[in-house]
């Protein structure tokens, strides 16, 4: 990323409160890829991050109240997924773009729903492009656990299928990943 802005306006420790006026991100990069024997990195990394928090929760007792948090205005602009897969034979890259997310009024609690607007545009071709494709007025409702999306808005949308010789649709193909371990069911 390209900058950081973080404007704290309470941190009461021991109540273990927190009100965040600000957080601003500008350009996060995320790169996911699944190699060809169906490892994806992301799970490799947070199989290794589990299970160095499963070794720290033993050695600390569990807190007795929930953090208590609110964040009153969160920018993120200018981010982008990076997709690489290789997992079906041929490598085949994507990408999420301009990710633009504007997020107001969000709290542990969840009194009232926090306000968002969301933008990014897609970029798998020849399978599939969106030049933008964006949300706004939405809302989130965590108490709820629900999202409203208001306005909804796509533009530039192209998408291409192809039948093989043998009569089947080719197209977007979701990554051949491998069987998830049994060392995951304690997870």
């Amino acid at each position: 990323f390209e900058r950081l802005g973080l404007d704290i306006a309470s941190a009461d420790l021991l109540n273990r409160k927190f009100v965040v006026e600000r957080f601003s991100l500008d350009s996060p990069e995320i790169h996911a890829r699944v190699n060809a024997q169906g490892a994806f990195n992301w799970i490799e990394f947070f199989r290794s991050e589990l299970a160095a928090g499963k070794q720290s929760a033993a050695a600390k007792p569990e807190a007795a109240t929930p953090v208590e948090w609110s964040l009153g205005d969160l920018k993120l602009s200018g981010g982008a997924v990076r997709w690489l897969d290789e997992s079906n034979g041929k490598p085949f890259n994507a990408s999420v773009e301009a990710i633009d997310l504007g997020l107001r009024k969000l709290s542990s609690k969840g009194a009232t729903p926090a306000e968002f607007d969301l933008s990014w545009k897609v970029v798998a071709e020849p399978w599939l492009q969106i030049d933008t494709f964006s949300i706004k007025g939405g809302q989130l409702d965590l108490a709820k656990q629900d999202v409203h999306l208001g306005e909804v808005l796509a533009r530039g949308v192209r998408g291409q299928m192809r039948r093989t010789a043998e009569g089947s649709i080719e197209w977007l193909k979701p990554p051949a990943m491998r069987a998830v371990e049994a060392s995951q069911k304690d997870a």
